[in-house]
Order: C-alpha cells, then sequence, then structure tokens
C-alpha cells in the first residue's frame, strides 16, 4: 500500500529537475539566504551517500556476479569517457582553467544518485545500473583523484591525497555504513529507505543552490559558455556509452543503463568537492550539468519507453541500429 512518505518521496524524484531550478534561482536572486549552507555541504553528501547504502542489497547483485562483463565495460567507459570528454570540449571552447577543471571533476566523479531511477523509467537494465552506481562511487576514491592528477596538474594543482581522504570520508564510509546496517537490520532499514529519494533530493538542492549563491556575480559572465559545455558532456556521454555498449552487442536495456550511467555523473558530489578544494567558480559546470541532467534524462528516458510500448502495441519487430533513440529488440 503507498503512504504518504512514497508519494512525497516518488514526487521529490519525479520533479528534481524542478525544485533545482527554483532553488538555483532563488539562490542566484537572494545568496545571502543560502550562503550559511555553503560549509554543510560535507554533511549534506554524506547524509545522502549513507541513504544510497541502505537501499543496497544483496540481491541488486547476483545476476552481474553471474555476468560482470557489462558491469567491467560500463564502469571503465564511465571513467574513461567522461573526463576525457570534459578535458576536450573544455579545449575546443577555451574555457578557464577553474571551468576546465570543474568540468573535468564533474567527468571524473562517480555517476549520479538519480541514474537509478532514470533506467527504470527507460525500462533498462536496473540491477546493472545499481551495480554500476555502487562500484563507481567506491572506486572514485582511487579513480577521481588520479584522473584530476592526469588531466589537471598541469594547469592548477591538484591536491590528490585530501582528494582521496574527502571521497572517503563523505561517499565510501557514509555507503558502508548504510550497506551494513541494511545486511544486518534489513526490518528496522527497510522503512527508513523508502525516504531516500525525499533525502536525496533536499539534500542534492542543498549541496547545489549554496554554489549559486557564492558565485553569483560570476554567473552572468560564464552562463551561456557553461551551458553549451554542460549539454555537450552530458549528450556526448549519453551517446557514447550507448555506442561502445552497442559495438559489444549487449541488450537494450543494458545499453539504456550504461547509457545513462555514463552520461549522468553525481553533479552534487563534484560541486562539493570543486569548493572544498579548490575555488569556488569551480564548481559552477557541476551546477549547470544537474539542472540540465535532471530536464534532459527523464524526456529521453520516457521517449525509450514510449517507444517500447508503441512496439509492443504494433506487434512489429524492428531490428536495432545504434542510435540514442534506439528502437527496442523483442529478445534481449
Amino acid at each position: 500500500m503507498k503512504t504518504i512518505v512514497d508519494t512525497i518521496s516518488g514526487c521529490a524524484s519525479k520533479y528534481f529537475a524542478i525544485w533545482t531550478t527554483l532553488a538555483a534561482t532563488s539562490a542566484f536572486i537572494f545568496p545571502s539566504v543560502f550562503l550559511p549552507l555553503v560549509p554543510m555541504g560535507k554533511w549534506f553528501m554524506m547524509i545522502v551517500m549513507f541513504g544510497m547504502g541502505l537501499t543496497l542489497t544483496s540481491g541488486d547483485f547476483k545476476p552481474i556476479v553471474r555476468h560482470p562483463w557489462p558491469l567491467v565495460v560500463g564502469v571503465v567507459c564511465q571513467f574513461v569517457i567522461m573526463p576525457a570528454l570534459a578535458f576536450g570540449i573544455a579545449t575546443v571552447l577555451q574555457l578557464s582553467p577553474e571551468l576546465t577543471l570543474g568540468l573535468v571533476l564533474v567527468g571524473s566523479v562517480a555517476g549520479g544518485i538519480g541514474s537509478n531511477v532514470m533506467v527504470y523509467m527507460s525500462k533498462g537494465d536496473v540491477a546493472l545500473s545499481v551495480a554500476m552506481t555502487t562500484f563507481s562511487t567506491l572506486i572514485s576514491a582511487i579513480a577521481t583523484p588520479a584522473l584530476m592528477l592526469l588531466y589537471m596538474n598541469q594547469l592548477l594543482p591538484v591536491p590528490a591525497a585530501n582528494l582521496v581522504m574527502s571521497i572517503i570520508q563523505v561517499v565510501v564510509i557514509p555507503v558502508t555504513i548504510g550497506a551494513l546496517l541494511r545486511s544486518y537490520m534489513p526490518r528496522a532499514t527497510r522503512e527508513a529507505a523508502r525516504t531516500v529519494p525525499l533525502v536525496s533530493a533536499i539534500g542534492m538542492v542543498l549541496i547545489l543552490a549554496p554554489m549559486v549563491a557564492i558565485n553569483q556575480e560570476l554567473l552572468v559572465s560564464v552562463a551561456g559558455v557553461l551551458i553549451i559545455a554542460g549539454i555537450l558532456h552530458n549528450v556526448g556521454g549519453l551517446f557514447l556509452g550507448y555506442t561502445v555498449s552497442a559495438a559489444f552487442k549487449m541488450p537494450v536495456p543494458q545499453r539504456r543503463a550504461i547509457s545513462i550511467e555514463v552520461g549522468m555523473q553525481n553533479s552534487a558530489l563534484a560541486a562539493m568537492l570543486a569548493h572544498v578544494h579548490f575555488d569556488p567558480i569551480t564548481a559552477l559546470p557541476a551546477v549547470f550539468i544537474s539542472v540540465w541532467t535532471m530536464l534532459f534524462l527523464p524526456i529521453l528516458a520516457n521517449r525509450w519507453r514510449f517507444r517500447d510500448e508503441k512496439a509492443k502495441r504494433s506487434g512489429g519487430v524492428k531490428r536495432h541500429t545504434m542510435t540514442i533513440k534506439d528502437t527496442p529488440e523483442t529478445k534481449h
């Protein structure tokens, strides 16, 4: 039976783009209201990641243990395609070193927390999506600092050791604690896990909006180029993730899961890391990409689901060709 908590959590996920846009706009108009929240970003992220841990169960990973290849391909794509794409876009658009760093940081973090919902909406492989989010999140403690050193150390100093410690503190430890509690106290944590979409939405908004407030004066001058960079990065990641998985002849649900996982980054984490370890302006790419992603991905997910339903009603079988607007196959 659906409870009020379920309804509110569902609305928080479904309309997250609206909440983010409203919060960002409010932070731009009334920055003084949000500035006191800036130092609390780390704690908000820890709460969000703890909630993610509470949602994990051993059953989520059984199909992946039997067939790990899609997970390996997806995670490798995530940490190869996205930072390289970010650096390439920043170079072509001639972004400043600070904005380049911010964009590469977005490309170097793990997959977005809301990606599992998007994969579910698109009729993709949810088990693969959950596994990719989890493993990329844990791997990011090493991968993210290493990638930042690789791409950015010649432009700006990268405190790799501090990045490692921050990610362990705000990501790995909370996720691990949440997962252990879910494993050893399943009955008690099951109800708490139902609030995770709501808590995650609130937490990410409270991380991103203060980044707008602290950079209010700079936003007008860089908004145009950041919008272009953010769209190119997200759509490019979606397309390339889909292309690679199609090249490995994976079934359509897995292609969709990998596409969304590769293209959707944990922008709130990138914004928090940018603020803690770099100039505040480096958080701006994460803010723009977060808003765009939550506007565009529900449209793409619903488009994919609609094409499935249309094909099912017509009873036709149309063989798949690699494109982000895929035609579903009847056998996976």
